[in-house]
């Protein structure tokens, strides 16, 4: 047996893992009161709970959390971390954009044509504005010409 002494040399991590854990047989038992409620409604030492007895036939077990993540967190949904729905959400638009244009007849696309934009001049910009002049990222595009 553990003198006292030995028990104040070890640290403080490791005493509260000791204190984390549960000795379920030095427990204080098994209340008196619950049991008798339980057998005013037909159940038996020994049996599971619920209708057919097929439930839990010892007590809950309280683990104590020790880790920082978040309730509910489970240990493979960290494997997965780069498999997320947002990351595959523009291949999958893309997906279907592509599939609902090949039902379309090649021909029609064909006769579509493309225009590019007309290039104003600085004066016909000026009278468009009414006389308003545009800052720097405005004249940016017309610049690089």
């Amino acid at each position: 047996m553990a003198s006292g002494a030995d028990i104040q040399r070890l640290g403080r991590k490791h005493m509260e893992m000791l204190s984390s854990m549960q000795n379920i047989s030095a427990s204080s038992g098994t209340s008196v009161y619950g049991k008798k409620i339980l057998k005013m409604m037909g159940w038996a030492d020994g049996e599971g709970l619920g209708k057919e007895g097929t439930g839990i036939k010892e007590s809950i077990i309280v683990k104590k959390k020790d880790d920082e993540e978040g309730v509910g967190y489970k240990e493979e949904q960290s494997n997965k971390w780069g498999e997320c729905w947002w990351f595959n959400a523009y291949d999958s638009a893309v997906k279907k954009i592509g599939s609902s244009s090949t039902d379309t007849d090649s021909e029609s696309d064909s006769s579509v044509s493309v225009s590019t934009p007309k290039v104003y001049s600085d004066a016909e910009l000026f009278a468009a504005c009414k006389g308003r002049r545009l800052g720097m990222r405005a004249r940016r595009s017309q610049a690089k010409d």
